[in-house]
Order: C-alpha cells, then sequence, then structure tokens
C-alpha cells in the first residue's frame, strides 16, 4: 500500500502536498504539516474572496484584458491584498511577466486603466482607491536575484499563467539574495 493511501487521498493529490511540503520547507526554512500547506493555500485564496465585489471583478477583467497580450506571460497578485492588510488606499500589486519588451507592457496596461475606468470609478466611488500598480518584468530576469521575488514567491496569487512559466517560477525555492528588487 503507497502512503498516499494511508492519507485518503488520491495518488496525484498526495504528490502535489508532497511537492509543495518540500517546497516550504526551502521556502519558510521550516516544515509543514499537509493541514497547513492546505490552511497557507487557502488563505490566499481567503484573501481574494473578502475583497469588495467591484474590486474582485475589476481585478478579473484586469487580467481578462492582459491576458489578450501575446508579451504577456503570467501575472501574480501579491502585497498587502494577498496578505490581507490591506486598507481602502491600497493599490493591487500585480506583478507582470513579458517575453520581451516591457516598455509595451506597460503602455498596453495603459490602455487597459482607461478601458476600466467606469469599474475603477465604481470603486473609488466607494471609498476605494484601488488601482493596478504593476511590476513588470522580462522573462529573462526570472533567474536573478532579487528580495522582492521571494515576497513574491511566498505570498504570491498566480492569476495568469501561459506555459506554466509562472508556476515554474513560484516553485523555483532557491533563496535570492537579500539585494534590491
Amino acid at each position: 500500500m503507497g502512503k498516499w493511501k494511508q492519507t485518503l487521498l488520491k495518488e496525484d493529490a498526495y504528490k502535489i502536498l508532497k511537492e509543495a511540503k518540500e517546497n516550504a520547507v526551502k521556502l519558510y526554512g521550516k516544515k509543514m504539516s499537509f493541514g497547513d500547506i492546505i490552511k497557507e493555500s487557502l488563505n490566499k485564496e481567503l484573501a481574494i474572496s473578502l475583497l469588495d465585489d467591484s474590486v474582485r471583478a475589476y481585478l478579473q477583467a484586469y487580467i481578462r484584458e492582459l491576458s489578450e497580450n501575446n508579451n504577456v506571460i503570467g501575472a501574480v497578485l501579491f502585497g498587502s491584498l494577498v496578505k490581507r492588510t490591506w486598507d481602502k488606499y491600497s493599490d493591487i500589486d500585480l506583478f507582470i511577466v513579458v517575453k520581451d519588451n516591457s516598455i509595451e507592457c506597460l503602455h498596453y496596461t495603459d490602455k487597459i486603466d482607461k478601458k476600466l475606468y467606469p469599474m475603477q470609478k465604481e470603486i473609488f466611488e466607494k471609498g476605494y482607491g484601488f488601482y493596478v500598480s504593476p511590476l513588470i518584468v522580462k522573462v529573462d530576469s526570472l533567474n536573478e536575484n532579487r528580495m522582492i521575488y521571494n515576497e513574491i514567491r511566498k505570498n504570491g496569487i498566480i492569476l495568469l499563467d501561459k506555459d506554466n512559466i509562472i508556476r515554474n517560477f513560484m516553485y523555483n525555492t532557491k533563496k535570492t539574495s537579500t539585494t534590491g528588487g
């Protein structure tokens, strides 16, 4: 009888949890139980579900627009929204990975902002100051040692991932240096 059968999980679910458990040791520097792994994962998802409906709809529309750009590889939500430390003046920290030409993507995000302005106006009228604050990087830079990458790996929620590049980045748990980012 395989170990996965003892936990009453399907083999593929056990493998995913086991991989997450191994990565948690590397990322957090401590062992975590399967329960802790599930709790950590659900806390991230809970962060999105606790957002006002208009903020959540705006974020979903933003990602939908972003996904139409062939230069964009993926996007990860991070920062105060994920940590559930946001207030009404917080921004929406969005890590965006592109194939090349990050300047073109910055212009594209400006177009998205203009297109979604009616949704953002509704959010402002509710008393929130939420707006997307993109951190745009080229895919080639994902191998660089940046402190911000540790933060994104630890607390980020993948919202868009073409070709599993973002997932591979998120679960690459090599420690990065403490140099700026």
